[in-house]
């Protein structure tokens, strides 16, 4: 039985196809891989060139890279989670007792 559908002409179609297929979504795959390797290279020079503008003390660059990570991840948190009307300001200060 399996080796009569396999002779069958739809069979070898269907295989062909989906070999296309998977070959095509390997091709977007490796090119999406590329792009978004590009744009952290590209994030990372911007970055460091203003660092080294700035020349801050490694403690305020840290700090001021936590704060960014932060705000980056709250507004992704508030995104998934949160209703629209619960989403506060983009810039939010942290107050400290």
């Amino acid at each position: 039985m399996a080796g009569e559908r396999r002779q069958d002409p739809r069979f070898k179609l269907t295989r062909a196809i989906l070999e296309r297929v998977r070959k095509e979504f390997d091709r977007l795959e490796e090119e999406y891989a590329k792009q978004k390797q590009q744009e952290a290279e590209n994030l990372h020079n911007s970055l460091a060139e203003a660092i080294a503008g700035h020349r801050p003390s490694i403690e305020t660059l840290l700090f001021v890279l936590e704060m960014l990570r932060f705000e980056a991840l709250q507004d992704r948190y508030y995104d998934l989670f949160a209703r629209p009307s619960d989403k506060p300001p983009a810039s939010m200060t942290i107050e400290r007792e």
